[in-house]
């Protein structure tokens, strides 16, 4: 949310308190009072705290969401993951655990994909490819230190 999207919704939520918009700045936000208030909140709309069980839950739920193609807009991915903890009632995490999650959920999705293209190929596939990324041995019996595949993307040119 933009800082006028959130001064925007504090003018509605005062109007329908009656209240002065300005009661937002004089309020305490890191006391006693505000998180027994947050837990009357949540439990007023049946929402929970999440737990790290939670997190591994809605990573294993992104890594097999459909957005996780070659195209991993972040912004959308973000408000996928918080739309995810709505439905389930849980408070979402700090923004950065949020991130942590989503990268995670995208290195599983890659590592996958990974593994399920290697078990599609033959063995023999798999040694030539291995042959591709080994050091090379020379026709006088040393080792360059380089592999084919080096090789051929150093000589790539323009």
């Amino acid at each position: 949310m933009s800082d006028s999207e959130i001064l925007a919704a504090i003018k509605v939520i005062a109007q329908q308190l009656c209240v002065q918009e300005s009661a937002y700045a004089s309020y305490n936000w890191a006391g006693r009072t505000q998180k027994r208030q947050r837990l009357h909140i949540r439990s007023l709309l049946g929402f929970r705290i999440s737990t790290a069980a939670d997190a591994i839950g809605i990573t294993a739920w992104l890594s097999s969401h459909a957005l996780l193609g070659e195209n991993r807009p972040f912004d959308r991915l973000k408000e996928v993951v918080h739309e995810r903890y709505q439905d389930l009632k849980i408070e979402p995490p700090e923004p950065k655990s949020i991130d942590r999650l989503i990268r995670s959920a995208v290195r599983t999705t890659d590592e996958q994909f990974y593994t399920t293209t290697m078990d599609k190929l033959s063995p023999v596939t798999r040694v030539k490819l291995d042959a591709l990324l080994n050091p090379t041995t020379l026709p006088d019996g040393t080792t360059d230190i380089t592999s084919i595949l080096q090789q051929l993307r150093s000589d790539a040119g323009a």
